[in-house]
């Protein structure tokens, strides 16, 4: 008995090990560079370190909408997780429009013609306030399909925070948790309640 105790105890510290680990890592990259990144490459780009970006945070809301939930629905037939969404997630979603209306992600840099697709495309058909309401309604679809407190819904806002600081907004920045969306969707999970995703994990490294 005391032998499973002690090893569901080894389990639980290993889960907060890792991420700690990687979180960690960030100071070795700062104390190798001395800042953020290479100093050429920041004085290059003119980067403002410390400054937020509101609509970059917004844009990529508006990516996941178009490549993943638009997508979702298209490849399932249902738009379902649409139609029932959680107080939270409409309160968001409030709150995200009026970022819309201060912040419109409608000036993004395009420094490399070949990334960053979408906005490439829209600019090319569409005037600016046009852009803002078709932006502005795949981010609202985002926010309605992902519950704050699943684990996909965790992992959504926290990149669209991360994003805030990103001095630029690109399709590309959305790939990786792209990747993790369907693989959430695939094991059916991406619904789950982030607060019972390490319980799960412990039971199965345990076993």
């Amino acid at each position: 008995m005391l032998q499973k105790i002690h090893a569901k105890h080894i389990v639980i510290d290993g889960e907060f090990a890792a991420p700690t680990i990687a979180a960690a890592s960030l100071g070795g990259w700062y104390l190798f560079f001395g800042a953020a990144g290479p100093q050429p490459a920041l004085a290059g780009q003119h980067l403002a370190l410390g400054h937020l970006y509101p609509e970059h945070g917004l844009y990529f809301l508006t990516c996941i909408g178009v490549y993943f939930v638009i997508a979702e629905c298209i490849l399932f037939r249902s738009v379902e997780p649409l139609l029932r969404p959680a107080p939270s997630s409409i309160a968001i979603a409030l709150l995200m429009s009026i970022l819309f209306w201060f912040s419109p992600p409608i000036e993004n840099v395009v420094i490399v013609p070949t990334m960053g697709h979408f906005d490439i495309a829209m600019r090319a058909v569409l005037s600016a306030p046009a852009r803002m309401i078709l932006y502005w309604a795949p981010a609202v679809v985002a926010c309605l399909r992902f519950r704050p407190s699943s684990l996909g819904g965790l992992m959504l806002y926290a990149n669209a925070i991360i994003m805030t600081g990103a001095h630029l907004a690109w399709d590309k920045y959305t790939l990786p948790l792209l990747a993790v969306l369907w693989l959430l969707k695939s094991a059916d999970r991406l619904d789950m309640k982030s607060a019972s995703a390490p319980e799960t994990s412990a039971f199965a490294m345990a076993k």
